[in-house]
């Protein structure tokens, strides 16, 4: 028995909240870690985190506040909602109840080490109406804002508001990964039902486009380096997208060049194959950490663990690993290579 409930108006809801999510995931600064530097002289030692340019941070900000602002039709708590309510399959739900639980922690976070109490979604909010959008009743908002911003320095300010507007986009790019596209596929194949609009047809930018007149118009967008970016350039920001942080421990450390590497990827979204195209193989052991390389003419190149992947590497690309590692790193593998093949 079918059990989805979507509308066409909710489905619409869906699609373009997932579209501002992919636009703020093709943005550098949803892809950047904060870097500490730390800098000792007489004084006391000072810890400078630098979390993208302000350039890089208004660029990313435009598609947050599609999903931020409680007039948006895309706005993340209505999308929520309707996912928790549209019975999803299991793994969907849940994900929509973990990360829509993770997107509330982060709004409602102080900043104990700075002794702030704002939390981390007024302060945007202030941010919003002060810096961006003021409007005539902003007084008390303005005001609030000073305050904070006398109290603990513009400097503290802005970055506590790029570091919220981080997380937060970091937990809606995840709702609308794990659920919130889903749910799209599952309304296509068990409702016959797809939005009314083409998924960000609107923000794609042709790198040439033919006008129905015959004039051709050429992009480059010195702003935006996605756009001209090669196809080698893309696989490497690919990368360091958090949807691939399973293949980010294990892709850099084979034994290739990028060009051979990017080969493997669009050539197959198995790791047993890609190993074997690279001159490697795949080993299975109940717990690859501790798998046995004494004796072992290939010797020890590497061991790695993480919640998602645990390996130990051998020279030559000899992988030894266990069978749900190879499932995540497989799913991965399949997202990446079809993001490449659809960019190329």
């Amino acid at each position: 028995m079918n059990s989805l409930r979507l509308n066409p108006a909710q489905l619409d809801r869906l699609a373009l909240f997932v579209e501002a999510c992919a636009e703020m995931a093709s943005q550098p600064f949803f892809n950047v870690r904060p870097q500490p530097s730390v800098l000792i002289d007489q004084g006391p030692k000072r810890v400078t985190y630098t979390l993208g340019s302000g350039i890089e941070f208004r660029a990313a900000f435009y598609p947050f506040l599609r999903v931020w602002m409680k007039s948006s039709p895309a706005h993340w708590e209505e999308v929520g909602k309707i996912l928790v309510e549209a019975g999803l399959p299991g793994q969907e739900h849940f994900s929509a109840v973990e990360e829509l639980t993770a997107i509330r922690r982060e709004i409602s976070r102080g900043d104990d080490l700075r002794k702030l109490e704002l939390p981390a979604g007024r302060l945007i909010d202030l941010w919003v109406e002060t810096m961006l959008v003021p409007t005539e009743g902003g007084a008390r908002e303005w005001a609030e804002y000073r305050e904070a911003v006398e109290s603990h320095g513009r400097a503290t300010i802005e970055y506590l508001v790029r570091h919220g507007v981080r997380w937060i986009g970091y937990h809606m790019q995840r709702l609308s990964s794990r659920s919130a596209r889903p749910a799209l596929e599952l309304a296509r194949n068990q409702l016959n039902l797809v939005p009314t609009f083409a998924l960000g047809a609107l923000l794609q930018v042709p790198r040439r486009q033919a006008l129905a007149n015959g004039t051709v118009i050429g992009c480059r967008d010195t702003a935006d380096q996605v756009i001209d970016e090669s196809i080698e350039e893309h696989f490497e920001r690919l990368l360091e997208d958090f949807d691939f942080d399973v293949l980010e421990h294990l892709l850099p450390r084979l034994v290739a060049t990028r060009s051979e590497l990017l080969r493997a990827v669009l050539g197959t979204s198995e790791l047993a194959a890609l190993l074997d195209r690279l001159g490697g193989r795949l080993e299975f052991s109940e717990d690859p950490i501790k798998a046995p390389v004494a004796d072992r003419p290939e010797g020890l190149a590497c061991r790695s663990s993480t919640p998602e992947l645990s390996f130990t590497q051998l020279q030559g690309n000899i992988i030894i690993t266990d069978r749900p590692s190879v499932e995540n790193v497989n799913r991965a593998l399949d997202k990446l290579r079809l993001r490449l093949l659809h960019y190329a």
